[in-house]
């Protein structure tokens, strides 16, 4: 459960949200959630939201990888060359 609980060293993203699109609560956190109001969004909106966020997420992760993979390309080719 840490693992899908604590965000990636390299994308900065939990696992759990990049897999279901919303924060993970646990037991505990729930108990210490805020009580918030009934969302006045129709489903049609909620879902149109998630998926603004998950496309916006799934971006900056590909981004932040394909960095990652360019560092360790680089990395890799110096300890060649050494």
């Amino acid at each position: 459960m840490a693992y899908h609980f604590t965000p990636h060293s390299t994308t900065g993203y939990i696992l759990f949200f990049l897999l279901r699109g919303r924060e993970m609560f646990t037991p505990v956190n729930e108990n210490l959630r805020a009580k918030v109001p009934k969302p006045t969004q129709g489903p049609e909106q909620q879902i149109e939201n998630l998926k603004a966020r998950l496309r916006q997420a799934y971006k900056s992760v590909a981004k932040t990888n394909r960095n990652s993979c360019a560092e360790n390309k680089q990395n890799v080719y110096r300890a060649g060359n050494k």
